[in-house]
């Protein structure tokens, strides 16, 4: 799978998951160009709705740390 940032680097999934001192921690991204960190946050958490309709969590993109 491929990701792409917001400088247009292109790159494998598992480049994004990485830095040159090792592994990031889950949920949490690097673009291996720019260097631009983010995380992926629980927005709002699954639930029912009052007819019975299951309604999935939800995600949401904030900024974090880079690391080296």
């Amino acid at each position: 799978m491929q990701i792409h940032c917001r400088c247009n680097h292109q790159a494998p999934f598992e480049q994004f998951t990485t830095t040159l001192t090792g592994e990031l921690p889950k949920g949490q991204y690097q673009c291996p160009a720019c260097g631009h960190a983010w995380r992926l946050a629980q927005d709002q958490p699954a639930r029912l709705t009052r007819t019975g309709f299951f309604m999935p969590a939800t995600v949401k993109i904030v900024g974090a740390q880079a690391q080296i």
